[in-house]
């Protein structure tokens, strides 16, 4: 299948790494798994701009910590990202958003 020609891992804050991978920009699936407690679960939403990030139709997954998240539960930070899936292991939780593909704007255009 040749992954490795079609994967970069980054393993730094998204929020630094973005100058770097927006050239490459947008993705099927973005992954993320900040510190914990520290409020990243809603700083990455706000500081960064998804809708260039993801693709319609593509996945982000977030795995936080329920118990140390010093915000409320993670619903719907934007009106095309739609939350699909929300597992707990223990205080960890993972949860996966899927960009809508039939989303329009307050214009009624596509995204």
């Amino acid at each position: 299948m040749n992954v490795e020609r079609q994967v970069q891992i980054f393993c730094e804050d998204l929020t630094q790494a973005w100058h770097r991978i927006r050239p490459h920009s947008p993705f099927d699936l973005v992954l993320a798994d900040p510190p914990y407690s520290e409020g990243w679960e809603q700083r990455i939403f706000r500081a960064l701009p998804w809708e260039r990030m993801l693709k319609p139709g593509g996945f982000f997954c977030l795995e936080w910590g329920s118990l140390e998240a010093k915000v409320p539960p993670l619903d719907r930070p934007f009106p095309f990202l739609v939350k699909t899936r929300e597992r707990t292991y223990g205080d960890t939780v993972l949860t996966t958003y899927y960009r809508d593909t039939d989303y329009r704007d307050t214009e009624g255009s596509l995204e």
